[in-house]
C-alpha cells in the first residue's frame, strides 16, 4: 500500500527540534525552571510556616475565632500541597504544572498589591517584595526555555499520542 506524500502543511506544523547547544536537548533543566521551582517551593514552605504560626497562636489562646483559624490552616496547607505538587510536576516536565503556578502567582500578587497600602513601611515593603516575586515567577515561567521544558517530548510520556501543535492526532 502506497503512503500519501508528506503534507507540507502538516510538516510545517511540526515543532522544530531544539538546537544542539540547548539545555532541552542535553536533558539538563533550564536555569529559569530551577529558579521557578525554587521560588514556588519557598512559597509553599512559607505557607506551611504561616500555618504553623497560626496553629501555635490557636494553642496559646491568641486566636479570637477558632473556626476561622482552622479554615485558614486547612486552606493554607491545601495551597502548599498544590504548590509543592506543581513544583514537582514542573521538574518532571509536566505541561499542566504551569497553570496552578501562574494562578497562584496572580492571586498572591494581587492580594499583596491590595494589602500593601494597609501595612506599616516594613509591611508594605514585604508586600511589594511578594508582588515582585510573583511577577518574576510568571515571567520566567512563560519564557521560551521554560515552555519548551514542559512541552518538548512530553506528549508520548503523558499518553496523548502523536499530536502536533494543533492538537490533531496524526
Amino acid at each position: 500500500m502506497d503512503r500519501a506524500p508528506a503534507d507540507p502543511v502538516a510538516a510545517a506544523a511540526e515543532p522544530e527540534a531544539p538546537g544542539p547547544d540547548t539545555a532541552e536537548t542535553s536533558g539538563r533543566r533550564p536555569g529559569v525552571v530551577t529558579v521557578v521551582v525554587g521560588a514556588v517551593a519557598l512559597e509553599a514552605l512559607a505557607l506551611v510556616v504561616a500555618c504553623g504560626v497560626l496553629i501555635g497562636a490557636w494553642v496559646t489562646g491568641g486566636v479570637d475565632s477558632v473556626g476561622s483559624a482552622v479554615a485558614l490552616v486547612v486552606l493554607g496547607l491545601g495551597f502548599a500541597a498544590i504548590l509543592g505538587g506543581s513544583a514537582r510536576a514542573l521538574l518532571r516536565r509536566r505541561r499542566w504544572a504551569r497553570s496552578p503556578i501562574v494562578t497562584w502567582q496572580l492571586l498572591q500578587g494581587l492580594a499583596a498589591f491590595t494589602a500593601a497600602g494597609q501595612f506599616s513601611a516594613a509591611g508594605a515593603l514585604a508586600a511589594w517584595c511578594v508582588v515582585g516575586l510573583s511577577a518574576v515567577v510568571v515571567v520566567l515561567l512563560l519564557t521560551r526555555p521554560a515552555v519548551r521544558w514542559t512541552t518538548d517530548g512530553t506528549e508520548s510520556a503523558e499518553g496523548a499520542g502523536s499530536r502536533g501543535r494543533s492538537g490533531i492526532v496524526r
